[in-house]
């Protein structure tokens, strides 16, 4: 039987509304139950959302209410000896529900619900004066019944608890069946304000509904009130969609507010860029009453784009492309297409990507100068054997790729959408001057093809803000310069499994906030991987690290070790940091290491360790370094040579400094 089925109407969600706290609440099991989810999933839900769910739109019931509540359902018995209080959510929590559950069948139910909501509100409201009524009766009553003796008391008792019973019975009637409009709230004379007088929608791209904005409408006056009319300036033809009070629609009328409290009022948009004159969609939402009429203005940047997605087959089926396998043997698919033919994306139009593209054996995937690449969750590019990519960005053109949640908010949000996955035995791949950022991994390199062909070579390009790697090498091929990598849940530069590496004048730092271990650190070496068997036992596996040079760098973090190798002696491990600013920092000399030998001349040479970097603002991505830093003046004038601009395109032949950045002062 389907949820909806389950609810026969109003009544019966009416029957699990309670009051706690002053406010009327539903709880979370029940609310669980009438979604079709495990309690413990709407729970999960909530706290991947936390930000939205403040204090009054839920909270825990103490032990004392929990009590109340099993004493006086029987259907939460079971509660009684749980150790977790169940959850409680406000009329505002439920609202914002169904917007994190995700599904047609909680927006469905959320809005029946409130409906629930709005009709026990309206049957309070309109029936105030009959309650008041009710109270005079009652004291009336009392009054001369306090005055009689106790044999007369029994006597009234029994009259007076009738009477009451009678009126009560009246009021609920007279709710169920309507009200004279004597006793309904009275009409606003300007007795609300508004919580703002714009909401700003941001971005949001042509056909793609927006995330959910909202304000709130407040009643100003000491009773109950009601708003003639809420209406978008467009009415109907409007892409704005509105939910006032729990109820959906474009214009309501006669809205009612209760004295002391407000309303919320949320907004999405869905616009379709052809039918408008003009990218910025601007609109009033008018809120009338009896004295006048306040706006509020609707305002979003409607962006053109090109979108590239899987083919869909049913409701559960799209198409899905083969990215390995399991443990078992068994093939690991994930949402996605290949590209048919060589493909270039270009600066028009900003491109929207749902899933992974693919690029197969002997195509290739240009994206030109000026490009903006969005990826929705869950989605990025694989590169498979004989395939290329090619990110051909300009200094005054970089190549951006990111998630397409465009709201503030999400400005620095890692792990947004997945990678740039450069798959064992791809061939000629190239990113030059891109900005690439929110990923779980930035860019991830696997090993080279049975000819030792260069895997990558990436320039000019910044990497920030990945949930775990900015840059992942597998016994790869990879050269790089003019590199920033910064903000990343793990390595800026992870290598293992040995290989072969150069980087010259890359500013390899992390300062990202999690908590991370020495092989966490901004640049991490090794010449193994270890893995784990179906049985949960370590599997090492080792390559040679034949080279890798880091030279003119600069490797630092908010850590005390960022600089950290490691080696298995089974294979070769052939390494080189040179004209380079480190931060290493063990007083107490517990990493007892050869490859941590700061005086081995063979492995390093010219460095500085634990010097000030001065970057400019390292928790903005900001990684310009000023005049006090010790990089300026330590790069190696040879090696500056064969990258002769930094990543502003200074030149910095004459008195280089190491890292991606020449030094620049705070006039500059």
């Amino acid at each position: 039987m389907s949820n909806k089925n389950k609810i026969q109407g109003i009544e019966q969600i009416r029957n699990m509304i309670f009051t706690f706290r002053g406010q009327q609440v539903m709880i979370d099991r029940d609310l669980a139950e009438l979604y079709g989810v495990p309690t413990k999933r709407l729970n999960e839900q909530v706290k991947r959302n936390i930000n939205r769910f403040p204090i009054t739109f839920r909270f825990q019931l103490s032990d004392n209410e929990k009590a109340e509540l099993v004493a006086n359902c029987d259907r939460f018995k079971t509660l009684k000896h749980s150790r977790v209080n169940p959850y409680a959510f406000t009329e505002q929590g439920i609202a914002m529900l169904s917007a994190v559950l995700r599904s047609q069948t909680a927006v469905e139910i959320s809005i029946k619900i409130m409906e629930a909501f709005v009709e026990m509100r309206r049957f309070i409201l309109n029936n105030a004066a009959i309650f008041q009524r009710l109270e005079k009766v009652e004291k009336s009553l009392k009054q001369p019944f306090n005055t009689f003796g106790r044999g007369k008391r029994k006597y009234l008792s029994v009259h007076f608890s009738l009477a009451l019973g009678t009126l009560f019975i009246f009021v609920l009637l007279l709710g169920l069946g309507g009200c004279r409009k004597s006793f309904e709230a009275q009409a606003s004379h300007g007795d609300f304000r508004v919580s703002a007088d714009t909401v700003f929608l941001d971005s949001v791209f042509t056909g793609i509904s927006s995330p959910t904005y909202h304000f709130k409408i407040y009643n100003e006056a000491g009773h109950s009130i009601y708003l003639d009319e809420i209406a978008l300036d467009n009415g109907d033809a409007s892409f704005y969609r509105l939910n006032v009070d729990g109820v959906a629609g474009k214009k309501f009328r006669n809205v009612l507010i209760p004295p002391g409290d407000s309303i919320y009022v949320f907004v999405e948009l869905t616009a379709d860029i052809n039918a408008l004159s003009d990218p910025v969609y601007e609109e009033r939402l008018h809120i009338r009453d009896a004295a006048g009429q306040k706006d509020v203005l609707l305002t979003s940047f409607v962006k053109d784009a090109y979108f590239l997605y899987p083919r869909r087959f049913s409701a559960h089926r799209v198409d899905s492309i083969r990215i390995g396998e399991d443990a078992s043997g068994n093939p690991v698919r994930v949402a996605g297409f290949l590209i048919g033919q060589d493909t270039t994306l270009t600066a028009d139009k900003p491109v929207v990507i749902y899933g992974h593209i693919g690029v197969p054996q002997g195509k290739t995937l240009t994206v030109a100068a000026g490009a903006h690449l969005y990826f929705h969750f869950n989605s990025g590019i694989v590169v498979y054997e004989g395939g290329s990519l090619h990110i051909d960005g300009t200094l005054s053109e970089p190549v951006i790729l990111e998630d397409d949640r465009m709201q503030p908010d999400f400005d620095n949000a890692p792990g947004m959408w997945n990678f740039i996955w450069l798959q064992g035995g791809s061939v000629d791949n190239r990113i030059r001057h891109a900005i690439i950022k929110n990923a779980v991994a930035g860019v991830i390199a696997h090993p080279v093809n049975d000819n030792g062909d260069k895997v990558l070579d990436i320039t000019g390009t910044q990497i920030y803000n990945c949930s775990a790697y900015g840059l992942f090498a597998a016994a790869s091929y990879v050269t790089g310069s003019n590199l920033v990598v910064n903000n990343c849940g793990s390595s800026a530069l992870h290598i293992v499994l040995g290989g072969q590496y150069d980087f010259r004048h890359c500013t390899l730092v992390n300062y990202g906030n999690g908590i991370r271990n020495l092989r966490d650190a901004a640049v991490y070496v090794s010449n193994a991987y270890t893995t784990y068997d179906q049985n949960g036992n370590p599997v090492t596996y080792t390559y040679d690290l034949s080279r890798c040079d880091i030279l003119n760098s600069i490797i630092y973090g908010n850590a005390s070790v960022e600089f950290f190798a490691e080696a298995d002696n089974s294979a070769q491990m052939h390494f080189r940091v040179r004209n380079s600013l480190i931060r290493f920092e063990d007083p107490q000399h517990r990493i007892d290491s050869p490859w941590m030998d700061f005086s081995d001349t063979t492995l390093y040479n010219n460095n500085v360790i634990n010097g000030t970097t001065d970057f400019e603002a390292p928790d903005e991505n900001n990684l310009h370094i000023g005049p006090s830093s010790a990089a300026v003046l330590l790069a190696d004038p040879a090696v500056s040579a064969t990258v002769p601009l930094d990543l502003d395109g200074n030149d910095r032949t004459g008195f280089p400094d190491s890292g991606a950045y020449q030094h620049r002062t705070p006039s500059n």
